[in-house]
């Protein structure tokens, strides 16, 4: 009922569904909101450098002349992919490093703290591959898929690496919502 619930509102209102789960487990079931914030953002964290990583080897596949404004996509994307590991590898760094020292600064940079802290947790989850990761490939081989299809339908020769390329901007961009 909370997953339908939190889909019809995200489609009136964007990230009303996600403010009403969050309240939801909360308020009924006392599940902690920095808990919540870690792993909404460590679902999204992988979901999406999975994303950039299979487009990466869909391009070196079957695309590896292919370029976006002059530069080659493979360099692009691999850069985009690095960057994604650098951030997570940087903020793990963070959080094993200054552990003892950040618990005296306050509550203003404790929170945000144990946001990250879960993060890396969630990161590190012995179910993550199972549960987040082989569907994450199903679903980009599947949205490959029907994209192909539907541009083959309408006899465009686009190639698989192209197609990559737009699921990979598609995915990118729901990454910051922007909500009025």
């Amino acid at each position: 009922m909370l997953f339908r619930s939190s889909r019809f509102l995200n489609r009136f209102f964007p990230q009303a569904g996600n403010i009403y789960r969050l309240v939801t487990l909360k308020s009924e079931h006392g599940f902690p909101i920095t808990s919540y914030l870690a792993s909404f953002t460590a679902y999204t964290y992988i979901e999406r450098t999975l994303t950039l990583f299979l487009g990466f080897i869909v391009i070196l596949i079957f695309e590896p002349g292919l370029k976006i404004a002059g530069y080659p996509a493979s360099l692009l994307l691999g850069v985009l992919l690095l960057l994604a590991i650098l951030a997570i590898a940087t903020l793990a760094f963070v959080v094993t490093r200054f552990r003892d020292s950040i618990k005296n600064l306050g509550t203003w940079i404790e929170r945000p703290f144990q946001i990250a802290t879960s993060l890396i947790k969630c990161l590190q989850a012995p179910g993550l591959f199972t549960l987040v990761i082989l569907p994450g490939i199903f679903m980009f081989i599947i949205s490959l898929a029907m994209n192909w299809l539907l541009f083959a339908e309408m006899d465009s020769s686009l190639g698989l690496g192209k197609i990559a390329v737009l699921h990979v901007a598609k995915s990118l961009s729901h990454v910051v919502a922007l909500t009025p």
